[in-house]
């Protein structure tokens, strides 16, 4: 017997890119804090026009990106709407490559309003006038595939095989020979016929004699 494939993950296509931009980092609070911020337009650098692009738009609404920022302890993403729950768990952020994904941020809020996500360990430096690369993709989800797998199954010797039904439909038996003690275990064939079983094992616990 040849079993052709088995399903194996593989990695899925091209992930599809939500939004893609380049921010020109700013100040925000001296050294500490840096990126861009448009929540106080008035005390804040707006990501406007340190983006590439500041919009996308997500299973028919529009988002506005209203911060991206790094300071000592966190990476921040926030948007001008309540991220949904889809996007939260089937979308990373790349930043200059390397990926954040949206459902391990583990940051709350500032005030928890649910429009930003923000991680620990990030490890991001940055430098007013960098330019960092960022990008809103889907995450790479495994996919299950068939792929060869040549292996044969050999059958069972003849030897080795349980009994099967006659052509008559009368069943093959189970017997023993000799004094109990030392008993042989043979099948009888509707035929008539005995044969001994090489390996009975456990399938003939209970048998009668054959005679």
């Amino acid at each position: 017997m040849l079993l052709s494939s088995l399903l194996s993950p593989t990695a899925s296509a091209d992930p599809k890119t939500v939004w893609s931009a380049t921010l020109r980092v700013q100040s925000i609070l001296g050294d500490t804090i840096v990126g861009c911020q448009t929540i106080n337009a008035d005390a804040h650098q707006s990501c406007t026009p340190t983006l590439t692009d500041d919009d996308f738009t997500y299973d028919g609404t529009t988002y506005d990106v209203t911060f991206v920022q790094v300071q000592t302890r966190n990476l921040s993403f926030g948007l001008d709407k309540i991220f949904p729950a889809d996007l939260i768990n089937s979308h990373r952020l790349i930043v200059n490559g390397k990926p954040y994904h949206l459902a391990n941020a583990d940051v709350t809020g500032w005030v928890n309003t649910g429009d930003q996500v923000a991680w620990s360990s990030h490890g991001e430096e940055w430098s007013v006038g960098d330019r960092v690369r960022l990008k809103l993709v889907e995450r790479d989800f495994p996919t299950l595939t068939a792929q060869p797998f040549n292996h044969t199954v050999d059958p069972l010797p003849a030897s080795e095989r349980r009994p099967t039904r006659s052509a008559e439909g009368v069943a093959e038996q189970y017997c023993y020979t000799g004094d109990g003690t030392t008993p042989t275990t043979m099948i009888r064939y509707a035929d008539g016929r005995t044969a001994e079983v090489p390996n009975p094992g456990d399938i003939v616990r209970t048998m009668f004699a054959c005679n």
